[in-house]
């Protein structure tokens, strides 16, 4: 039950981007870049964390590496990125200290993707943002009320 309270906290990093870009509008223009980078080291850091506490063979993990470096190169839907953090953040309850490092980075990726959100969409309403990217909390809860206890 604790992990399905944390997958909401994790969520609200999206509104909680998207708040602080609202009220840093100057500061937001300059560091778009900033952020673009730092999504994607997040995403990388996300993934390679993931793979190491399953102990995936070094062969896997660089074809992944090939792979999400490719998908990188460009910027992955949102639906799609949020809907894969969500299995993401279930694969990580192999451990506790796991779950808290991939849940404090999600949280931590939400915070910049809805700050680009915001840079990006500004015409665009707030629930509309959040329900391209409602994926993550549907797939969380879904595997996590499946998961066995």
């Amino acid at each position: 039950m604790l992990e399905l309270a944390i997958s909401v906290v994790v969520f609200l990093g999206l509104p909680a981007g998207m708040y602080i870009a609202s009220q840093a509008k100057e500061e937001m223009k300059t560091g778009r870049k900033f952020f673009l980078l730092l999504e994607k080291i997040l995403l990388f850091v996300i993934l390679t964390l993931l793979m190491h506490a399953y102990s995936v063979p070094l062969v896997y993990r660089l074809g992944s590496y090939v792979v999400l470096g490719i998908i990188l190169l460009g910027r992955p839907p949102p639906a799609t990125t949020y809907t894969l953090l969500g299995i993401g953040l279930v694969a990580a309850t192999i451990t506790d200290q796991i779950f808290a490092w991939i849940a404090a980075l999600m949280f931590l990726y939400g915070l910049v993707n809805g700050s680009l959100a915001y840079i990006s969409f500004k015409q665009v309403s707030y629930p509309l943002l959040i329900a391209t990217r409602i994926g993550f909390l549907v797939t969380s809860f879904l595997l996590i009320l499946w998961k066995p206890f």
